[in-house]
């Protein structure tokens, strides 16, 4: 039974569809076969009865949990989240000192006498330190204020998508993927839902991105459209690939514990998350916040 536990839900069918027929001809066959057929039938049925019970445990704990291990990935992820976080605060203190030490440097070097060449080479590389250290400061600035709301921000559906795009740059790993932002919804303001949608968003892009990998660990160009729409009721974002030569492509694979957790920050924001079949339209990953303007 052990292994029954993790059965694929297509062979629940099965094991139903077995142990009913078992029990049934069992009835109309002599007693020599019956004996047989109810112990298949049994066999059938604990199988399916082992599957039932995990699957009810995990529905009652409110946490699925798939075979792959996936609870265990997105578990490391979301304790990793919370470390980072208690670091932010460690790892702005040296960028703070690299940037006055920085600036430091380019106030002495302005009372020194050296050759022009050599000033032109020094200023070169404290435009560079200073450069970096903003770049770090900047994806900082993205972890700290990573699925929150910052007050007193114009915060709207385009501000979201934006940062969703920032948080998810570093993942793709070359420069023929890029993103448009499109719609009439993106200047609708989103106070209060600004980092639901911004984690959504990045779930998707992730898996979006993976389109572009293939299984060999070649690269290929193409575009993710994010395109934002107002409908009567919700602010509609669609979500979906094109490769280089604009023809739609599947988006890659996202583990069922992600869709789940997902499911849950959009019905916290009076929304849903879609992850729909290639064929029941172009829009592979669907985001719907309900309006409050109506």
């Amino acid at each position: 039974m052990p292994a029954a536990v993790f059965l694929p839900r297509p062979v629940w069918a099965i094991c139903l569809g077995g142990a009913m027929a078992s029990i049934c001809l069992s009835v109309s066959v002599g007693p020599d076969h019956a004996a047989a057929l109810i112990a298949l039938g049994n066999v059938l049925a604990g199988a399916l009865g082992a599957a039932l019970v995990r699957q009810l445990a995990l529905s009652n704990g409110g946490f699925p949990v798939a075979r792959d291990m996936s609870v265990l990935d997105v578990s490391r992820d979301l304790l990793l989240g919370r470390v980072t976080s208690g670091m932010l605060h460690d790892l702005a203190q040296p960028l703070n000192v690299i940037s006055m030490a920085n600036g430091n440097l380019g106030y002495i070097m302005e009372s020194l006498e050296m050759p022009p060449a050599q000033r032109a080479q020094l200023d070169e590389r404290l435009n560079r330190i200073a450069a970096q250290t903003e770049h770090a400061a900047s994806i900082l600035n993205l972890f700290r204020w990573f699925g929150r709301d910052r007050e007193g921000a114009m915060l709207n559906v385009k501000s979201a998508l934006q940062q969703a795009v920032a948080a998810t740059r570093s993942n793709v790993r070359h420069g023929g993927v890029g993103v448009r932002l499109g719609g009439d919804a993106l200047d609708y303001p989103l106070a209060g839902r600004h980092g639901l949608l911004e984690m959504m968003t990045v779930a998707a892009l992730l898996s979006s991105f993976g389109t572009f990998v293939l299984a060999d660990g070649s690269k290929i160009k193409g575009l993710v459209h994010v395109h934002a729409e107002l409908s009567p009721s919700f602010i509609v974002i669609a979500i979906w690939c094109e490769d280089e030569t604009a023809r739609p492509c599947p988006a890659g694979p996202i583990d069922q514990t992600t869709l789940w957790l997902l499911e849950q920050i959009a019905r916290a924001g009076d929304g849903d998350f879609r992850r729909a079949p290639e064929k029941h339209g172009l829009a592979q990953f669907t985001i719907r916040l309900a309006r409050d303007d109506i």
